[in-house]
């Protein structure tokens, strides 16, 4: 992120902009299984949890002119996914292991690049379109048991899901409304041109950020 605030901040023109945004939050109550051992026999509990999910991110946007501009930006973002865990469970002195699903996290730098043309005009809401590509890097969900399930304890990591890195075609429409010369505020919402989800990277994200003009 310094390395890119340097680089961006040496070129910048006094119509660029910077913009520091979160986007994608969200707020899940979830409840995940596993079992334990009650008088001998195995029985599946339910344990329940929050997530906050979404992206923390910084973009940079050079304009070309009145209208026309590009904007780069990086970010954090954080998403769950289920996946299946083995639980040691000992049932009468055997030690053996059971699947359990659960929700782990992934954690993705997706890299946003856009061209927007802007509807200038005389108030302080500036609309605009944009489309462009967006890239997100998906490591591998590795877990801890064995495979296939034994009645010996023990067990090896192993990639029970293993997502893959995607490069799509994206749409955007926003606005930005100027609170005062040099800051404001932007909302954006982008839409994926494709037809698969994944949980790592939703078809449609929302984002709401703070922008600074040079």
């Amino acid at each position: 992120m310094a390395v890119l605030i340097l680089t961006f901040a040496a070129v910048a023109s006094a119509q660029d902009h910077f913009t520091v945004f979160v986007s994608d939050l969200g707020y899940v109550y979830s409840t995940a299984s596993t079992s334990e051992v009650v008088n001998g026999t195995a029985v599946p509990v339910n344990h329940s949890r929050s997530e906050l999910s979404g992206g923390l991110g910084l973009a940079y946007s050079h304009a070309w002119n009145s209208r026309w501009s590009t904007q780069a930006a990086v970010a954090f973002e954080r998403h769950y996914m289920l996946t299946t865990k083995f639980t040691p469970v000992t049932v009468n002195g055997l030690v053996f292991f059971a699947p359990v699903t659960s929700r782990e996290p992934v954690d993705t730098f997706p890299v946003d690049l856009l061209t927007r043309y802007s509807f200038t005009n005389s108030s302080r809401w500036t609309p605009h379109l944009g489309a462009g590509l967006r890239y997100v890097n998906a490591p591998d969900v590795t877990v801890q048991g064995p495979f296939p399930p034994t009645s010996i304890a023990g067990g090896a990591p192993i990639t029970l899901q293993r997502p893959s890195n995607r490069l799509s075609a994206q749409v955007e429409v926003g606005t930005l409304f100027r609170l005062t010369k040099t800051v404001g505020l932007e909302f954006d919402l982008k839409r994926l041109v494709r037809s698969d989800s994944a949980p790592y990277d939703p078809l449609t994200r929302g984002s709401f950020g703070v922008n600074w003009k040079f």
